[in-house]
């Protein structure tokens, strides 16, 4: 399939949202599809689900009173390929997926102050399909044949750190 064929993946058809939860150093993350009849499937490595997103530098942490970003550690991990199939989300015509991630990270402030927090990135993986239609050769490429446009950007949420 060449570049010019491939769908288009647009902030029109899917959003991430953050938004704050009661339980400390924990925000919700929502993929949102608004699409009226396309599924789409992502997969979690690097992405506003992954577990570690707040080490890896898709979730950014800046101080609202100075305005400075706090540097995280920039992990880059080293994972199996292909990834498993369990890595994959698939997010249906209309609806959203939902996951609460987790903050706690000896590099993240605990000290009671405001900070704003926004994911963004690009998706490893994300294909116009239900991910029982993913085939594993798409797996193992992660990038051939996906959607033209992978990049994700989250509204800012104000949270205060504090355990």
């Amino acid at each position: 399939m060449s570049s010019t064929s491939r769908p288009q993946l647009s902030a029109q058809d899917v959003s991430v949202e953050l938004s704050s939860t009661t339980a400390p150093l924990t925000v919700q993350v929502t993929i949102r599809n608004y699409s009226p009849d396309q599924t789409f499937s992502f997969l979690t490595w690097d992405s506003p689900f992954d577990p570690q997103a707040i080490n890896t530098g898709v979730l950014s942490v800046k101080d609202t009173q100075t305005g400075v970003e706090l540097e995280g550690p920039g992990m880059k991990l080293n994972r199996q390929l292909p990834p498993p199939r369990e890595e994959l989300i698939e997010v249906k015509p209309g609806s959203s997926a939902t996951r609460e991630l987790g903050l706690a990270s000896p590099w993240v402030p605990t000290d009671g102050k405001k900070y704003q927090l926004q994911m963004r990135g690009n998706w490893r993986g994300a294909w116009a399909k239900a991910a029982s239609e993913v085939t594993d050769g798409e797996l193992e490429a992660m990038g051939s044949d996906q959607l033209s446009s992978n990049a994700f950007e989250s509204d800012l949420v104000e949270m205060h750190m504090q355990q």
